[in-house]
């Protein structure tokens, strides 16, 4: 059997996406949570998905976190922050093509 890590990913919203090899849960942020007190980030959801699919942002996460120039210094709204497995974890600038290109994917997945 092969190791599959969990991921967890907050986008520049702080929506956060717990993602499995087999399903992935969308929580997402609540207006009283939020920085304006009226900000949704929707419905929460779980969902099944492929190993291919896990791969592909497995995949995606590495490079994140290899590639240092897509990083911010710190947390701040608007950049997104990854971690798999409780080991590895950065966070994305603002204007990280990577962090654009995962939360493509992931909205996909959820509008599936």
């Amino acid at each position: 059997m092969t190791y599959t890590p969990s991921i967890q990913y907050a986008d520049g919203n702080g929506n956060i996406y717990h993602i499995h090899a087999d399903h992935f849960i969308y929580d997402p942020v609540i207006p009283t949570h939020s920085s304006s007190g009226r900000y949704s980030g929707g419905t929460a959801i779980t969902k099944y998905i492929q190993l291919d699919q896990y791969n592909q942002i497995l995949t995606i996460v590495q490079e994140a976190i290899s590639d240092t120039t897509q990083h911010a210094s710190s947390r701040m709204k608007g950049t997104g922050w990854i971690r798999i497995e409780n080991s590895q974890e950065c966070i994305l600038s603002y204007n990280s093509e990577i962090k654009e290109g995962l939360e493509t994917i992931l909205q996909k997945l959820r509008s599936n």
